[in-house]
């Protein structure tokens, strides 16, 4: 978490400071790096017969080179069944790597999400860290300033606390960004 917050702060610092006024004398600079920042994440909620999912993970992004796009992201995710309560939230670091310009892209993240979890009848409650270590590949499809993506991604790091521990299900994801 206090990566992600001092990455946005200097991204957001440096875009104060960089601002040159014609009451210093100074000649205005190339605003090159701005357009190379993007927003990005993903939204998603599902409902059963007596349980719910609600999530979302917004994020900030910076193309690197034309070819590798890397950024942050703040997970916030919601769920409940009749007996629990669970709550998700923690910084994601994610990298692509375009293969195919703008169309096929290898892709990698960290996840290091702290599950808070109450028990709905009692004063229970418990706490975790969950890392995990994402790794796989994806399409893209771009509209306008708008990319959508599809990646499928293999929690290679598997520890016991992980999310995708134990399991040899691939994880899927879909998203927005906006350059």
């Amino acid at each position: 978490m206090r990566l992600s917050v001092l990455v946005l702060m200097a991204l957001f610092s440096y875009s104060l400071c960089a601002q040159d006024t014609i009451a210093t004398g100074n000649t205005p600079r190339s605003n090159a790096w701005k357009e190379k920042i993007f927003f990005t994440g993903n939204i998603g909620m599902a409902f059963g017969a007596s349980s719910y999912f609600i999530g979302a993970d917004p994020g900030i992004g910076y193309i690197l080179t034309e070819r590798w796009h890397s950024g942050v992201q703040v997970a916030l995710y919601l769920a409940g069944d009749p007996v629990y309560t669970y709550r998700l939230t923690g910084p994601i670091i994610f990298s692509r790597f375009f293969i195919i310009p703008n169309v096929l892209f290898l892709s990698g993240q960290y996840e290091l999400l702290r599950s808070t979890i109450k028990q709905r009848s009692t004063s229970f409650k418990a706490g975790l860290w969950h890392p995990a270590l994402l790794l796989g590949g994806g399409m893209a499809s771009y509209s306008g300033g708008l990319m959508l993506f599809f990646q499928v991604m293999y929690d290679v790091l598997q520890h016991e606390n992980s999310l995708y521990y134990n399991t040899r299900y691939l994880v899927f994801r879909f998203g927005l960004a906006f350059y």
